[in-house]
């Protein structure tokens, strides 16, 4: 693809999920999937599936921190 404002050619890249092209393609710092703004966190550089796991493991410790300190009370 020929970029008019820049004056070079440049790849398009391609979702690994959805199969769209475009410029906010990021690859996942957990799975290494190049994924689209529309299929995950692209500002924690994580894809749906890697970012709900880390979600669900936070959610976890806080959930075993809050019943830590039930127990010493």
């Amino acid at each position: 693809m020929y970029d008019e404002e820049k004056g070079t050619s440049r790849r398009l890249r391609v979702c690994e999920v959805c199969n769209e092209t475009g410029d906010d393609i990021v690859p996942c710092r957990a799975c290494g999937i190049k994924f689209c703004g529309e299929c995950g966190y692209p500002e924690k550089n994580l894809c749906f599936d890697c970012g709900d796991e880390v979600d669900e493991s936070q959610e976890d410790e806080v959930d075993e921190t809050v019943e830590e300190s039930q127990e010493k009370e």
